[in-house]
């Protein structure tokens, strides 16, 4: 990229960010409304016997949804883990369909449901120890392929963090606390199957172990991995001989450092949204708070926490445009603003967190944060604030389908599901963006 191009595309990207920091303000966002909350079938938990709450079933820990399908994964579920298959139809959506597995157990459960990717009539399942790809043969979910992690990858599929899949491409994310972040990219091959075509790497990692691969993401022959230890997102490209090359790093163009950057990573039709969770966030040890007093109560004010970071291409690299964090008058108590990305044609979800309160009468124990996110619609490289969703505890995954978006919690909103006791039962939250209640 020459200098003159350089500086053509830093000028264009200061005036849009000029245009969009003076937009007008506007009311608090609407609610989106909730079409339906999904639960898992009454004899796929258990009852501890003493409180008589239902007990931890992981329902809800990663989901998935396209075309009317939608997958939910239970990975703590009895007497085995598994994926609830639900359908929509003229009456709403419908459970249609179990998936179960039978592979090596950790911790008494194969995990089967715990990270799900579904595009083009292809669902990808992960357990703890391997890789499960599904499609409909004469009318029924089947188990076509199955596959462990590379030689070299330590056994790292039970960390996997993140799965994306488009147009045959799929990216598994792994990071850990053990060993360097990868990411593993396969591709569907002549036969049906999945290869393995390329293991991409941090270019940049002081330290023996790193988190990059925290957060992947897929478009063409363009997949971005987040590394948000280092503040990068790595952007690659798949080359005319097919091999896999990194051809940028992005970083947030800010006043301050941009902590967290790569938290999150989304790519769609040209455009990338990398989520920075903790940035500019007055956050207690904990990860919970944005709260400099370290109580429950919100800051005066609003407590907003995190941002998303907008990246277009100009000049065949791509530039930073915007900067999106809600304003006070769009909802004024948010953090971790940019935790998870969702992407698809027009509409854009970006989730966060409210504030949470002290677990009644547990000592110690903090509930867990409610969840909330922010929908925008998207026209070209503008981005205009539309909605927000509510009505459930902090997402542990998020699922994007035109105007359907699928929230997933493995805890309940009830009080006595939102501490380390883990009584709940969990739920999937189908809200409409383009309806409000």
């Amino acid at each position: 990229m020459s200098t003159v191009a350089v500086r053509a595309a830093l000028i264009l990207a200061s005036i849009m960010l000029a245009a969009l920091s003076s937009a007008p303000a506007v009311a608090e966002l609407p609610t989106h409304r909730k079409v339906l909350t999904l639960r898992p079938l009454p004899s796929e938990h258990v009852t501890d016997q003493e409180s008589g709450f239902p007990i931890y079933s992981g329902f809800g820990v990663a989901v998935a949804i396209r075309n009317g399908v939608a997958f939910v994964g239970i990975p703590d579920a009895v007497p085995d883990s598994r994926v609830g298959v639900y359908g929509q139809t003229a009456s709403g959506w419908v459970r249609t369909g179990t998936l179960t597995v039978q592979d090596p157990l950790v911790f008494n459960k194969d995990g089967f449901g715990r990270a799900i990717v579904f595009r083009d009539g292809v669902a990808v399942i992960a357990s703890w120890k391997f890789v499960h790809v599904f499609k409909r043969v004469n009318g029924v979910w089947t188990d076509v392929q199955k596959f462990a992690p590379p030689p070299d990858s330590f056994d790292s599929f039970w960390r996997i963090n993140d799965m994306r899949l488009e147009n045959g491409i799929l990216v598994i994310g792994s990071a850990s606390t053990f060993i360097k972040g990868a990411a593993y990219v396969y591709e569907l091959a002549a036969n049906g199957k999945f290869q393995l075509r390329a293991t991409l790497r941090a270019s940049i990692s002081p330290r023996p172990i790193d988190v990059f691969g925290s957060a992947v993401a897929v478009a063409g022959n363009v997949v971005v991995v987040g590394d948000p230890e280092q503040s990068i997102a790595y952007v690659f490209r798949r080359r005319s001989d097919g091999t896999w090359a990194e051809t940028q790093r992005l970083i947030g163009a800010d006043t301050s450092p941009v902590e967290s950057f790569g938290a999150a990573v989304a790519i769609d039709q040209g455009m990338i949204i990398v989520g920075a969770p903790r940035h500019e966030c007055l956050e207690r040890a904990d990860g919970f708070f944005c709260n400099p007093s370290g109580g429950s109560e919100p800051v005066p004010g609003g407590g907003a926490g995190g941002a998303a970071y907008v990246f277009t291409p100009i000049a065949g690299q791509y530039v930073q445009v915007l900067k999106l964090r809600p304003r006070a008058d769009e909802h004024a108590n948010y953090y971790s603003f940019g935790r998870r990305i969702a992407m698809m044609g027009k509409h854009v979800v970006i989730d966060a967190a409210l504030q949470s309160t002290e677990g009644e009468g547990i000592p110690g124990i903090e509930a867990i944060p409610n969840g909330l996110s922010f929908s925008y619609l998207r026209d070209g490289s503008t981005l205009t604030a539309r909605g927000i969703t509510s009505g459930y505890v902090q997402s542990e995954s998020m699922g994007l389908a035109n105007n359907w978006l699928l929230v997933g919690a493995a805890h309940d909103p009830q009080e006595h599901c939102q501490n380390e006791l883990d009584f709940c039962l969990g739920e999937a939250s189908v809200f409409d963006l383009n309806r409000f209640r």
